[in-house]
């Protein structure tokens, strides 16, 4: 029973903000404008100043796993690879495949994951994420691009360059970068530092869940529910189930297995809704992939760590 409580208590406070944002959408509280800057707003602030404050006040080398980092990198890689491969065998339209390939293997781990691992690992945790996004990310961006062009035979100039900028750009890789010394040398920050990004790192979480809850639309993908669903159901259940067994077969316990498992469990990010809408893929299926996935994770994830804790796997 504790295991369980443990569960709900690492995921439930996560949903509840999600929740808390569609209703706050639905009585006109907040609208598009709002969701929109605040989604800047923790992608170019907040959201760094997290990620700076947990890297510069732990031990980057006793975190670092060079082993968990190649885990992560086969995983990611191996997962966009078959995805893809086994999209092709039913659906032909390209725009389709594209949002279809890109919703089922790339997560929400800023937001929704480092939530979650911050409730069930602490600082630790998010220290460790923090570390993992530095591959993670630059990944994501070159799959997700590779997903949506390729399937609709596009040449496309400016894709080399476009995914280069947003690696050298994305402020969550710079966070990490500019908190590396911090950590490596053991520099106190000072508490005027800690403070400020403090309160700063405060506003990440409610805001960013609030405004992943006031973006879900539930009335523009009907017409695309099965092929959400298809695309949900691998991954918040083949997915990551696939990799965990492969993990625990081959003697991964504790924290790692359990932050890779939320990694890959989370939902669909929500910007594989503004890169398909930009990269003229199928946006309303992007849509309902986010829709899904967000609603079912409460249960995929709140069960997989349950069972996880309950055989003391983490």
């Amino acid at each position: 029973m504790s295991s369980f409580f443990f569960a709900v208590n690492a995921v439930l406070p996560v949903f509840l903000l999600i929740l808390t944002g569609i209703v706050l959408r639905k009585v006109s509280l907040i609208d598009e404008r709002f969701i929109g800057v605040s989604s800047k707003l923790v992608f170019k602030v907040a959201l760094p100043a997290l990620i700076f404050s947990k890297i510069s006040t732990v031990d980057f080398m006793k975190l670092l796993n060079g082993e968990e980092i190649l885990i992560i990198f086969l995983v990611v890689t191996g997962g966009f690879l078959l995805i893809y491969f086994l999209s092709g065998f039913f659906l032909r339209d390209g725009a389709e495949r594209g949002a279809f390939v890109q919703g089922a293997f790339r997560s929400n781990i800023a937001i929704v994951g480092l939530a979650i691992i911050i409730n069930v690992f602490g600082d630790s945790g998010a220290a460790r994420t923090a570390i993992d996004l530095v591959l993670i990310f630059p990944l994501y961006n070159i799959y997700a691009v590779m997903a949506l062009v390729i399937p609709l035979q596009k040449e496309n100039a400016g894709t080399v360059r476009m995914i280069v900028k947003a690696i050298v750009t994305n402020p969550l890789i710079i966070a990490v970068l500019v908190a590396l010394p911090f950590s490596l040398f053991s520099i106190d920050t000072g508490r005027i530092v800690g403070t400020f990004t403090g309160y700063l790192s405060n506003l990440t979480l409610p805001l960013a869940l609030i405004g992943v809850g006031g973006s879900l639309n539930f009335s523009s993908f009907r017409e695309k529910l099965p092929k959400a669903a298809a695309s949900a159901f691998i991954k918040l259940v083949l997915y990551p189930v696939l990799v965990l067994v492969i993990l625990i077969a081959a003697g991964f316990r504790g924290e790692p297995l359990g932050v890779i498992f939320i990694m890959l469990g989370s939902p669909s990010a929500v910007s594989s809704y503004v890169m398909a809408k930009a990269m003229g893929s199928d946006s309303d299926l992007a849509a309902g992939i986010i829709l899904i996935t967000t609603l079912g994770s409460v249960v995929t994830l709140g069960l997989g760590i349950f069972l996880l804790k309950l055989s003391g796997l983490i």
